[in-house]
C-alpha cells in the first residue's frame, strides 16, 4: 500500500497527532497508539499478553495443570495470531519485531520448566538445554542488534525455523497433556516431536553458523 509522503498514512488511515502520541484508525476500526517511533498495535498487544500469561502459567503448572495447559495452548495459538494480525492489517513495527521472539522463547522455556517438574526425565532436560542454548546463541544477539538499530525490520525467520517452532509447541502441549492424563500414546507422539524439534534446532544452528562464516 502506498503511503502519503506528507502524512505517512496509507489510504483509509486518519492520524490524530497530540505532541508525541499518534492514534491511527484504519477502515476496520482497529487502532494503534504510537509513542515516539514505537507502536502499540493490536498485534503487539497480543504478543505482550503472551508474556503476561507466563507467571500464571508457571504458578498453575505447579498447582493446577489443566488450567496451565489451557493457558499454554492459548499462548501457542496467539503466536500465530499476532503475526497474522500484523501482516493482514500492516501492523508490523520495531516493537513487535523485538517482542515476538522474546515472547516465543519465554513461552517455550517456561513450558520446558513445567514439563520437567512433572516428568523429571533426563532426556527432556537434554532437549531443553539444546534448544535453550540455540536460542541464546542465535536469537538473543539478533534481538540485541535490532534494539541497537544495527539491523532494520523484523527478524527474518526461515521456513525451517517456523517448522521447528510449530513442532516444539505441539510437542510441549502433548507432554503437558500427558503429565495430566498419563496417556502413553500422547507421550510417544510428544516425545517424537520433541526429538525432531531438537534435531531441527541443531540443523538450523548449523545453517546459521555456515552463513556467518
Amino acid at each position: 500500500m502506498v503511503k502519503n509522503p506528507h502524512t505517512g498514512c496509507t489510504a483509509g488511515e486518519v492520524s490524530y497527532k497530540i505532541k508525541k502520541v499518534t492514534i491511527e484508525s484504519t477502515g476496520f476500526n482497529m487502532k494503534r497508539v504510537i509513542i515516539g517511533k514505537q507502536a502499540i498495535t493490536p498485534a503487539n498487544a497480543i504478543t505482550m499478553l503472551r508474556i503476561v500469561l507466563i507467571p500464571p502459567f508457571l504458578f498453575l503448572g505447579a498447582y493446577h495443570l489443566p488450567s496451565a495447559i489451557f493457558i499454554f495452548a492459548l499462548s501457542a495459538w496467539s503466536d500465530w495470531l499476532d503475526g497474522f494480525v500484523a501482516r493482514k492489517w500492516h501492523y508490523e513495527s520495531e516493537m513487535g519485531a523485538i517482542l515476538d521472539p522474546i515472547a516465543d522463547k519465554m513461552t517455550s522455556w517456561s513450558a520446558f520448566w513445567t514439563i520437567y517438574q512433572h516428568l523429571n526425565q533426563k532426556w527432556i532436560l537434554t532437549a531443553c538445554l539444546i534448544i535453550v542454548a540455540r536460542d541464546c546463541l542465535i536469537t538473543y544477539p539478533r534481538v540485541l542488534r535490532l534494539i541497537k538499530r544495527e539491523t532494520q525490520g523484523a527478524l527474518k525467520v526461515s521456513i525451517l525455523g517456523k517448522v521447528k517452532t510449530m513442532m516444539l509447541f505441539c510437542s510441549q502441549f502433548l507432554l503437558l497433556f500427558y503429565a495430566y492424563t498419563q496417556i502413553n500414546l500422547v507421550y510417544r507422539i510428544g516425545s517424537m516431536l520433541l526429538c525432531f524439534s531438537s534435531l531441527l534446532t541443531l540443523i538450523s544452528f548449523g545453517f546459521y553458523r555456515s552463513k556467518k562464516n
